[in-house]
């Protein structure tokens, strides 16, 4: 797979989900500021939710049916996105 590829994957991953993929960024094939960028977006992002708890709390029912939904959305729209560039690019599937 294409580097930058990759890197545009990982980077999607990180904004969407930071808890999870900014601990990545701890293997050494990452630079310094690249870690720094990850957990920064993640401290941002854990502030945001401790400032916004009360709203989410009424929200929670709601959220936890949409989140996974709009998660599911995005990994489909990808995939396919992936399966098409590879076939342009005269691979068959990734």
């Amino acid at each position: 797979m294409n580097d930058h590829r990759r890197q545009f994957f990982f980077w999607l991953g990180v904004f969407v989900l930071p808890l999870f993929w900014s601990w990545f960024t701890l293997s050494k094939k990452f630079a310094r500021r690249e870690r720094f960028v990850a957990f920064l977006w993640l401290a941002v992002f854990g502030i945001w939710l401790l400032h916004q708890r009360s709203a989410l709390a009424d929200q929670l029912e709601t959220l936890s049916i949409v989140y996974p939904a709009i998660l599911g959305w995005v990994t489909v729209a990808l995939y396919v996105w992936l399966e098409w560039h590879s076939v342009k690019a005269g691979h068959r599937g990734f």
